[in-house]
Order: structure tokens, then C-alpha cells, then sequence
């Protein structure tokens, strides 16, 4: 009897050790956290242009701050000259990263509106393109600016505008949380996408408008 007794202590705590150890790798097994994923959004920052006189112009960017749409009419052949901003329009973007991931550009999505119009063949363009960390507060430059075209700016048709910026630095380059990548400044020196009518363009350009819609496209740096 004393036998048995005993056997039923041992069983008894044999069993509340098993509890306690059961309980303790529940208690272990708990965890708790949170995980927080970036987050990707670069948007147009602001635009405006400069017209060449007595020509009209508008460009506008969409309520997402994702499309910019461009046009221009009442153009004229003139004499591009580099000092002088009366002899060319100047397109005014930024596109700033707003998200907490570094991006690189994937793709441009251009269309041409009016497309079948004689003005795309003579119309000329020089494209300067900054990059910097943020806008300052007068929203007229970039800091930390540096030019990603250096002294040669890009050379070419407007119609071609998106082979002429993929084929560009801005294809290769990491734009990190706060930075920006500029397309505009008041100095007619610095960044901008200039267009102008090729000075020998014939009569078949006149009253003609043009324009476009632009949209730059992200991914994530490491894809």
C-alpha cells in the first residue's frame, strides 16, 4: 500500500513537471512583431514652361502627378542660339522620389499628339537633365545639384524625345528616397528640355500644333 502511495506521488509530480514544461515552450513559442514594407512613389513635382515669343504653349501634369501633357502652336523657324531663351521654349519638370526605396527607371511611355504633322520633323531639341537631393524651398534648384548630360547636352529630334533620354545617364542612375531628378531652371544655362523650329523648316509647318503626353516608369533598384 505504502508502495503504491508512493508510486502515485512520483506520477503526480512526474505529471505537474510535464505542465510546467508544456507551459514554459508555449510562453517560448509566443512571438510578436511587426513588419513595415517600403514603399515606391516617385511623382512629378511641379511643371511650367517658357515660351519663345508670340507662340503659345501649356503643359500640365495629371492629378496624380504621374503623366505630364505638353503642346505647343503658332512655332516659327528661328536660329537656336544657346545664351539667348528667345530663340527657344524650355519644358520645366522634376521627378522626386517620395518613397522610402531606392528606384531606377524602367521604361517611358511618349505619345505623340497630332503625330502626322509636318512641324515633327523640323522641330529641334536640347535636353539638359540635374539631379540633386531635394528642392529647395524657392522651387528654382536642386541641393547637392550635378548634371548628368555635363557640358553636351542631349541633341536631337523632339519627336524622339524617349530613345533620347533612355539612351541617356538618367537610364543607368539610382534615384535614392529624396532625391530628385531635375528637368527645369529659371537660368536658361542649367536643366531643361529645350525645343525650337529648325531654321531652314519649310511653309508646310505653318499653323501647325503639337504636343505630347510623357510618363516615367520606376522599379525597385535591385530587379
Amino acid at each position: 500500500m505504502k508502495k503504491t502511495r508512493f508510486l502515485a506521488l512520483i506520477l503526480v509530480a512526474v505529471i505537474m513537471a510535464m505542465g510546467a514544461g508544456y507551459a514554459w515552450w508555449v510562453d517560448a513559442s509566443t512571438v510578436t512583431g511587426e513588419i513595415n514594407t517600403g514603399t515606391m512613389d516617385v511623382s512629378v513635382g511641379f511643371a511650367n514652361i517658357h515660351k519663345p515669343p508670340n507662340t503659345t504653349g501649356t503643359i500640365e501634369e495629371s492629378e496624380d502627378e504621374k503623366l505630364i501633357t505638353f503642346s505647343a502652336g503658332n512655332l516659327y523657324p528661328t536660329k537656336y542660339n544657346n545664351n539667348d531663351d528667345s530663340t527657344f521654349g524650355k519644358i520645366h519638370f522634376s521627378l522626386e522620389n517620395r518613397g522610402t526605396i531606392p528606384v531606377k527607371l524602367r521604361d517611358i511611355e511618349f505619345d505623340l499628339i497630332n503625330p502626322e504633322s509636318p512641324l515633327w520633323v523640323d522641330l529641334e531639341t536640347s535636353i539638359h537633365i540635374h539631379k540633386g537631393t531635394v528642392r529647395l524651398p524657392n522651387g528654382k534648384s536642386l541641393g547637392n545639384s550635378k548634371s548628368l548630360t555635363g557640358t553636351n547636352p542631349i541633341r536631337g529630334k523632339l519627336k524622339d524625345l524617349d530613345t533620347l533620354l533612355l539612351g541617356s545617364q538618367l537610364n543607368d542612375v539610382e534615384l535614392m528616397p529624396g532625391e530628385a531628378i531635375w528637368f527645369g531652371n529659371e537660368d536658361p544655362e542649367l536643366a531643361s528640355i529645350r525645343y525650337w523650329v529648325n531654321k531652314d523648316s519649310g511653309n508646310e509647318t505653318q499653323n501647325q500644333e503639337i504636343g505630347f503626353t510623357l510618363k516615367f516608369n520606376w522599379k525597385q533598384f535591385n530587379e
